[in-house]
């Protein structure tokens, strides 16, 4: 396999390069192709997105990190005026070994986007969830801090895809919303009360069980110029036809509300998400698990220098989860403060300190060093 991906590689380095698109506001950009005409070389555009942390344990007697973290090719070709191919393969931990279980090989989307008109769509294939505001747009210049939010990778989890079709509609300038059916969690692996209930019941796609389907709305806002408001509900059960499998369905409920503010060199981000799994035991421990993350930056760039493309941001950032209502070292919060200085609106160079704390006093702070790219 990894001999296939050398030449995989350099024929996608041989495809036109496309910059990602960002609003005036700035509170969206997601680095994905843009869609284009059929007409000769821009029928095919390509981005891409990856990033490298340090991560030095403060002298608690583990091992640092030194992690390319994520490589990551999209590509989009226009097939037709009104159908488009999208997708996004993504290496994680630099490599992938079957033997060792070493790093990711993955397809996080591959699917065929149906326009129905200027303002409706639907989409078949493999998809990321809109079920959070980071599941979608997670590239490593979009968020303060060198790793994702923790609690996306609890509660959510961040990044989820499935296969399944989805419907899309742009209201109007200030409302759109998505509805969409995915395979459900593969509940073998659903763990109520542990560090990630739901991480590892996410199925990517390979095979998976489709005895049932989770259902999802989402809905975004545009309040202001500079506030983006948006919540998703994701509800189904888990459950499937094997009688190999015990009898719990796992019924799952996870609601996520976002609130994203931008005014020239302030920025504030409040995100929270609940989930319920019914089903999780006879006690009402671990039932329920929710979390909230709240960040505000500043960019003093502008007080120390005049160059128009720079940006520097010093933020704090506090996280808090709770997966079970015992006390247990998978509670926890995280207190974090750092910098982000952007030499380019496609790239980040990033430093943070994280204070962690869990119910019992076993976590371990750190501090990061990021870079990251996006195109």
């Amino acid at each position: 396999m990894r001999h296939l991906l050398v030449p995989a590689l350099a024929c996608a380095c041989a495809l036109p390069l496309t910059a990602a698109e960002t609003t005036e506001s700035g509170l969206e950009a997601p680095t994905m192709p843009s869609s284009s005409t059929t007409d000769g070389e821009n029928a095919l555009k390509w981005g891409g997105y990856g990033e490298m942390h340090y991560t030095d344990y403060a002298g608690d007697g583990k091992s640092n990190k030194l992690d390319f973290h994520r490589f990551v090719l999209m590509a989009e070709y226009q097939l037709e005026d009104n159908i488009r191919f999208v997708s996004e393969f993504e290496i994680e931990h630099a490599f992938f070994s079957s033997t060792s279980g070493n790093g990711e090989l993955e397809i996080e989307q591959a699917y065929i986007d149906f326009s129905i008109d200027e303002d409706m769509s639907v989409q078949a294939g493999m998809m990321l969830l809109p079920i959070s505001w980071t599941n979608v747009h997670h590239e490593p210049t979009q968020f303060h801090g060198v790793e994702r939010p923790y609690v996306e990778k609890v509660i959510v989890p961040t990044t989820w895809f499935e296969n399944g079709i989805q419907f899309s509609h742009t209201v109007d300038e200030k409302f759109s919303y998505k509805i969409g059916a995915f395979a459900a969690l593969d509940k073998a692996n659903i763990t109520p009360g542990s560090a990630k209930p739901l991480r590892n019941g996410r199925q990517k796609g390979s095979e998976s069980t489709a005895d049932n389907f989770l259902f999802v709305g989402h809905a975004e806002y545009q309040a202001m110029d500079d506030l983006v408001l948006t919540a998703s509900l994701l509800t189904g059960s888990n459950g499937t036809n094997s009688d190999a499998v015990d009898t719990k369905d796992y019924n799952l409920t996870l609601i996520t509300l976002d609130a994203r503010y931008r005014h020239q060199q302030i920025e504030g981000s409040l995100s929270y998400s609940n989930g319920t799994l019914d089903d999780a035991g006879e006690t009402s421990d671990t039932d329920n698990f929710y979390g909230i993350n709240a960040t505000v930056a500043y960019d003093i760039m502008p007080h120390i220098s005049d160059i128009s493309d720079n940006e520097l941001w010093f933020f704090a950032r506090f996280e808090q989860w709770k997966v079970t209502d015992a006390d247990s070292a998978n509670n926890g919060d995280i207190r974090q403060i750092g910098a982000t200085w952007k030499p380019s609106t496609k790239v980040s160079v990033k430093f943070d300190y994280q204070d962690w704390d869990n119910d019992t006093d076993s976590a371990t702070d750190r501090w990061n060093l990021g870079l990251g790219y996006a195109f």
